[in-house]
């Protein structure tokens, strides 16, 4: 992405942060957030301003690489009572990596010249939902998702604590999240935590060069050689922790007996 474009982003994304915030009258509506913080989601994966507080990120790593193989996917929900609302598929859009701002996102405009086929209203809910591959017809691997209510043509309203958000001109509504190391192979967060050394890696089968990933620490690595993936996927590595005591009943992560050097506390 241009360094324009991202500056454009953060400009975007600062307008709609600092914005008044009112209460709504309105009585709460049957929505939801999902990611880190909210519902029990994805551990490594966190929703970001202007739909949620900052959240703290010092635990975690920015998993990059992973666009163009991040969409964002736009239902609408149904709505009882409300005609207008009757669980359209909307979109389905890539989002953007802006690796300068550890971040992946999009601008959606719901306008209607951009859908003119389809009906994008107050006061319908609209839910988006964070996928790693899959295609518009086919879903991929969820990250988590957040429901947000049209207002009005400047206006949404966060489902999760019922405030509103001003939206810049065109109904444009900045949608920003992080996706950390773990995010698509140790979703409870046990297995790739800070105090574990670990790297979480894309591997694509068009590659044609030698696809190296070393983990954080570098202390362990692995190479895959040109033509060598014939699908693309993830990779993780991770650290093995194993009893202090490498006694003969203890865990071990190679049978000493197949091993040429000492046997270490730590594996990968």
């Amino acid at each position: 992405m241009h360094t324009s474009r991202i500056v454009a982003f953060a400009a975007v994304l600062l307008a709609v942060a600092c914005t008044d915030r009112t209460s709504p009258t309105a009585p709460p509506l049957s929505a939801e957030f999902l990611d880190a913080m909210h519902g029990g989601g994805n551990q490594h994966f966190y929703l970001l301003p202007p739909l949620v507080s900052k959240p703290n990120l010092a635990n975690e790593r920015f998993l990059a690489g992973l666009a163009p193989n991040v969409h964002v996917r736009i239902d609408e929900l149904v709505r009882a009572g409300f005609s207008k609302c009757n669980g359209e598929a909307i979109d389905y859009l890539t989002a953007s990596e802006l690796p300068r701002l550890q971040t992946y996102g999009l601008l959606w405009s719901s306008a209607a010249k951009r859908y003119p086929t389809k009906t994008v209203a107050a006061p319908c809910v609209y839910r988006f939902t964070v996928e790693l591959g899959g295609t518009r017809t086919q879903p991929g691997r969820v990250f988590g998702f957040a429901d947000v209510q049209l207002v009005n043509s400047k206006t949404i309203q966060n489902v999760l604590s019922g405030e509103y958000i001003h939206l810049p001109q065109d109904w444009v509504l900045p949608f920003w999240f992080f996706i950390g190391q773990g995010a698509v192979s140790d979703p409870t967060g046990t297995a790739c935590t800070p105090a574990v050394d670990c790297k979480e890696a894309i591997v694509r089968a068009s590659a044609t060069v030698t696809q190296t990933v070393v983990t954080l620490e570098g202390k362990a690595g692995a190479s895959m050689p040109q033509g060598s993936v014939r699908h693309d996927g993830v990779l993780r590595i991770s650290k093995k922790v194993v009893a202090a005591s490498l006694s003969a009943t203890g865990p071990e992560c190679i049978p000493r007996s197949k091993m040429a050097l000492p046997q270490f506390r730590e594996c990968y």
